[in-house]
């Protein structure tokens, strides 16, 4: 900004050469949901090149910026980051995600390892509830579950909340709670949908 006073035939100029720092501004990130320590990335404009200038939190958790330049940023989702807005904070100006990051725990591949009971669920619909040598292994993307047993594959959708996970096969669907704690998927039909309690390792 410069602003000139005329006085007396004399011009005095008062400038300024320095224009606000543009704030920064989130126009997408992706993907929109996955598990804690998985990578997104984050694109908008006006974003710190220097790594340490950008403060990346997800839903308040600082995250670890792991490379940046103006227009993006790849992030490593931290430890005990919750669902909600994305917010990136750069020589104190800040923006925020128009949308929210969907923390999911059970994003990957799970394999089965036991059951309280005799048969393991007849998650494939098909018949073959055995668990001997067929039981399931589970592999969760955003928002479809595949079965892989006895050699099928089986795609199913599901959604998710914070306890129980749905599953909607082409028999109906089945609503079983969960629990993910160090590294081990419990899974908890109640009666009605089997009434077993199943337990899975990550892959």
């Amino acid at each position: 900004m410069a602003i000139l006073l005329a006085l007396g035939g004399t011009v005095l100029c008062s400038c300024s050469t320095s224009d606000p720092t543009p704030a920064p501004r989130i126009t997408e990130f992706f993907p929109d949901t996955g598990p804690v320590l998985s990578e997104v990335t984050i694109n908008g404009v006006n974003f710190s090149a220097e790594i340490s200038g950008n403060d990346v939190r997800f839903n308040g958790t600082k995250a670890e910026v792991l490379q940046s330049n103006s227009n993006s940023l790849s992030v490593r989702v931290p430890q005990g980051a919750t669902s909600g807005i994305i917010s990136v904070t750069v020589n104190g100006q800040s923006a925020v995600s128009q949308t929210s990051y969907t923390i999911n725990p059970l994003i990957g591949a799970w394999r089965f390892t036991g059951s309280t009971a005799t048969n393991c669920v007849d998650a494939a619909d098909d018949g073959a509830a055995t668990c001997t040598l067929d039981c399931p292994v589970l592999t969760f993307a955003a928002n479809t579950v595949t079965y892989a047993v006895g050699g099928n594959i089986y795609n199913f959708f599901y959604s998710l909340t914070a306890t129980t996970l749905t599953i909607s096969s082409p028999g109906g669907s089945f609503s079983p709670t969960y629990v993910y704690a160090g590294g081990q998927l419990t899974l908890v039909y109640p009666p009605g949908d089997c009434s077993v309690t199943e337990t899975y390792v990550k892959l």
